[in-house]
């Protein structure tokens, strides 16, 4: 077998088939080796090394100036959290809740206004079967026919003719296309 180790930063290793990093600075290591067999077929493998400060006794191989330069203390602190970025998140789902809201009792007022606007039929106004096909679907309706003058008790059939019965018994009925009374013979 045959090992080739390649570390950054470089610690001179050599084709060893085992490596000690006991004496290695603190910090990160990237460590690669590459193994090959005698048929010539190798293979790569790589780790990331961290190496902490020790505690405690030191190996006697690291020099005292190796060891002064050892941080004492994390960084972290000097690289602390911003809250800015939860205000600003907040804020933001604050203010398209606030829209929401408002969106919503909108729509409320807005159904509401319809439903007051809705024409309530008169119990004495007569409602033709065309005027009623308009009223369902959603067509512009002209200016309502007032059907009959006169205080006469009319009646629609089967059919949808209106149907009118004057006191003398004679009927009429009404023509929608011409918005006439036509009398029956």
């Amino acid at each position: 077998w045959n090992y080739t180790w390649d570390t950054i930063p470089d610690h001179g290793v050599g084709d060893v088939s085992e490596v000690n990093c006991g004496s290695w600075q603190p910090g990160v290591h990237m460590v690669r080796v590459e193994i090959k067999n005698a048929q010539g077929i190798s293979t790569t493998a790589g780790v990331n090394l961290i190496r902490l400060t020790p505690i405690g006794v030191v190996d006697s191989n690291i020099s005292d100036n190796q060891s002064m330069a050892w941080p004492v203390r994390s960084g972290g602190d000097i690289n602390s959290e911003s809250e800015s970025g939860l205000y600003g998140v907040g804020s933001a789902a604050l203010l398209i809740f606030l829209v929401c809201v408002i969106i919503g009792m909108r729509s409320k007022e807005l159904e509401e206004g319809e439903i007051m606007e809705t024409p309530v039929a008169m119990e004495n106004q007569m409602l033709t079967p065309a005027a009623a096909y308009q009223q369902q679907w959603g067509q512009a309706e002209e200016a309502p026919v007032v059907v009959s003058l006169e205080e006469l008790p009319t009646t629609v059939d089967a059919d949808g003719i209106t149907w009118r019965r004057h006191p003398d018994g004679k009927m009429d009925w009404f023509d929608e296309g011409s918005s006439e009374w036509h009398a029956f013979e």
